[in-house]
């Protein structure tokens, strides 16, 4: 859904709420009216604005005045407004707006032009705020997901890396007494057999430890390591040496 900003129009005479409307027509906005700094006030309480013009000389509460607690208001206090007047012209009301926190002041009669482009510029800005407050919400929604999915991994690792050293320990355990208190009964080809499960039973016990590193690598920057790959095929090959006998493989 597009969103479309809200501007509240703030004048005592329906005339001159009538004007501004027929000038901002095109602008794709919801126009919010108030014929008074009260009636304003009530605005601001039930809609969220990107811009709010304000005319300076009403009844009971002047423009002035309602800028005043726009600004005290913490809901209200970055919400941007703009002056408009035909009767307060004098540099020295001109630089009361801006004291009051306005963030333009524009002097009747002027080109609709101008009120047009100082508009469309705060619209931009506040979908811009908009925006980004919600690719940011986003973000943090996907961090605390990654985190959930991370903690996740740490526990499932956990959990496979100690269901597998398990009986890897008692593979070490059984060999060690193979190798301590049977040895003399082993012939050379039973030693060889012996041997190799040692080994691939440490090679897997590496294995074990590799995988709970790799769970741990999307916490830490990864580093490139030159590799020779002659030394890896030939790794590879010793460890499945038995495997290629029993196949009768030939490998070049």
């Amino acid at each position: 859904m597009k969103l479309k900003p809200k501007i509240l129009i703030v004048d005592d005479k329906p005339e001159n709420l009538i004007a501004l409307e027929v000038v901002l027509k095109n602008l794709d906005v919801e126009l919010v009216k108030a014929l008074s700094g009260n009636e304003a006030l009530k605005a601001i309480l039930h809609h969220e604005f990107a811009l709010a013009l304000l005319d300076i000389q009403m009844p009971e509460m002047d423009g002035y005045e309602l800028a005043g607690i726009i600004r005290e208001e913490s809901k209200t206090a970055h919400l941007p407004f703009i002056f408009i007047s035909a009767v307060y012209t004098d540099n020295l009301n001109v630089f009361k707006g801006y004291e009051k926190g306005a963030f333009s002041f524009i002097t009747k009669p002027f080109q609709p032009e101008i009120l047009i482009n100082k508009v469309q510029f705060f619209i931009d800005k506040y979908i811009q705020d908009i925006t980004l407050l919600e690719l940011n919400e986003s973000l943090k929604q996907k961090n605390l997901e990654l985190e959930y999915s991370n903690r996740e991994l740490d526990a499932f690792c956990y959990s496979v890396s100690h269901d597998l050293k398990a009986p890897l320990r008692g593979i070490r355990g059984y060999t060690k007494i193979l190798k301590e208190d049977y040895k003399d009964k082993l012939d050379e080809e039973g030693e060889r057999i012996l041997r190799l499960v040692i080994e691939n039973s440490v090679k897997m016990g590496s294995l074990i430890d590799s995988l709970l590193l790799l769970s741990k690598l999307g916490k830490k920057d990864m580093r490139k390591n030159p590799i020779n790959m002659n030394e890896l095929v030939n790794k590879i090959l010793e460890e499945f040496q038995e495997d290629l006998k029993r196949e009768s493989w030939n490998w070049k």
